[in-house]
């Protein structure tokens, strides 16, 4: 059994995680691939990183991903073009990362923040290569579609 305090770990005072997520963090570890991802963040005036991948026999960090800050959804595994991949709604973006190596496969621009109209919803693939994103506070939802790119960031279309 293993046990880490993130917030020590990434210098990180809990007054530093109130004031970046005030109302507490609300998501969900994601267990796939024997690593708990967590969604990590960071104090509004230094560097955040929005996914952390632990090793779950050791604790072990296994990989950082992405510099977003959080918010209150839980990252959740969809398959888009074939291939599974991490999506997390974070404060203002959502991102995608590479189960393995956490590697950004892309990010969309979602509004929001974390202390006010605040993301929580989940996505959800609609198809091979769509994803549905709702809100509340007079967002509604929208839909985007992926364009897998080989040595880039996949390209994002809204669709509707």
């Amino acid at each position: 059994m293993w046990v880490r305090n993130l917030l020590a770990d990434y210098g990180m005072s809990q007054e530093d995680g109130e004031e970046a997520v005030p109302w507490g963090r609300a998501s969900s570890p994601l267990v796939i691939d024997n690593r708990v991802v967590v969604p990590l963040g960071g104090p509004r005036d230094k560097r955040c990183i929005t996914l952390l991948a632990l090793d779950a026999d050791t604790g072990e960090t296994i990989w950082e991903s992405g510099d977003y800050q959080v918010a209150y959804a839980t990252p959740t595994v969809l398959e888009l073009d074939g291939r599974a991949q991490i999506v997390s709604v974070n404060e203002d973006y959502v991102s995608s990362h590479d189960i393995a190596t956490g590697r950004v496969l892309w990010d969309y621009p979602w509004e929001g923040r974390s202390d006010r109209n605040a993301n929580v919803s989940q996505p959800h693939a609609v198809g091979p290569r769509r994803v549905f994103l709702s809100k509340g506070y007079a967002k509604g939802a929208e839909v985007i579609e992926l364009t897998p790119q080989i040595d880039s960031l996949w390209d994002v279309e809204s669709v509707w």
